[in-house]
């Protein structure tokens, strides 16, 4: 009775063991990375690559692709087709997460073509966000 019960508790902690390193493994695609956290606090940006991180103590609390993305954003007085990429997932994660749609609520209403652009330029490069290109268009 003794050894079985010493059986059956070496091959659940095994299988712990398992289970909490397959947890820990963090896989990162090609053209994305993953901000981590420890604690709530900022730890480190994962670039292409697989990791490991203990699973209780590290938290992915950010997944970004780094590919281009083109957007087109219909404002009252402008149409805006805008190509932009992630290049400081930190501060994308932190300042940026919401670019795209600060265009829409901060700038729905500018009347000059000058102002507008030189404000979305301002406002990528605080967030960490590249403009590729950027077309406006008047309505």
């Amino acid at each position: 009775m003794g050894t079985l019960l010493l059986i059956i508790v070496a091959v659940s902690l095994a299988i712990g063991a398992v289970i909490l390193v397959l947890c820990g493994i963090t896989v990162v695609k090609k053209n994305h990375a993953k901000i981590i956290e420890i604690a709530g606090n900022f730890h480190e940006v994962l670039k292409e690559g697989v990791y490991f991180r203990h699973p209780f103590l590290y938290h992915v609390v950010g997944n970004y692709s780094l590919l281009i993305k083109k957007t087109i954003i219909k404002l009252n007085n402008f149409s805006l087709e805008i190509e932009h990429k992630i290049v400081d997932p930190k501060m994308y994660h932190y300042n940026g997460h919401c670019f795209i749609e600060w265009i829409s609520e901060k700038l729905n209403d500018v009347l000059d073509k000058d102002a507008l652009s030189s404000s979305i330029l301002s406002e990528a490069e605080k967030c960490g966000v590249e403009i590729e290109s950027m077309n406006i268009y008047a309505k």
